[in-house]
């Protein structure tokens, strides 16, 4: 069971406490969800209600988002309130949003990191699961230091999801 071959195959996999392991490719859904179709006649509202109730017919129990990139709207909320969850590149909740990585050098940290949290309607704001430090090196660029999270935020996801799985679905917050 390695879950994160599924999360970098697919933009959002559920994640089914029963049979632990069930990946929705949007892509192919019905051929009515299309991930990168976000021109001006983008409608999220609509794009939220086709993921979720993708979701709901695949019976899934919790949802790990990981480089999904695309903000939710309430309705996905309000059905999965604590179920889903996301990764960011940051020790959160220094530097939200899709820049954390550029941000934390530019700002001159010493040491950056990782976060799981529960994904919430304010983008970077839920519930922090675990998290892990990295240490800022002197030659870091943004795509080094990236890679680098990346590596140690694999693994992470992997032990928190792990964890919930272990517990029954309970999700506990990291003190």
């Amino acid at each position: 069971f390695v879950i994160y071959e599924c999360i970098s195959h697919f933009a959002c996999v559920g994640i089914s406490v029963e049979i632990f392991s069930v990946a929705i490719s949007f892509n192919s859904y019905k051929g009515d969800v299309v991930m990168g179709c976000y021109g001006k006649d983008f409608d999220r509202d609509t794009y939220t209600c086709e993921v979720r109730d993708a979701l709901i017919d695949h019976e899934i129990d919790l949802i790990a988002m990981a480089g999904f990139g695309t903000i939710l709207n309430k309705p996905i909320y309000d059905d999965f309130s604590n179920r889903i969850l996301n990764t960011h590149p940051s020790l959160l909740p220094s530097f939200p949003g899709w820049h954390a990585v550029e941000e934390a050098l530019e700002y001159g940290v010493k040491v950056t990191g990782c976060t799981v949290h529960i994904a919430t309607e304010e983008v970077d704001a839920g519930p922090i699961l675990a998290q892990e430090s990295i240490p800022v090196l002197k030659d870091d660029t943004k795509e080094t230091l990236h890679e680098r999270i990346k590596t140690v935020e694999r693994q992470l996801y992997v032990d928190t999801i792990n964890k919930i799985i272990a517990t029954n679905g309970q999700i506990e917050r990291d003190q």
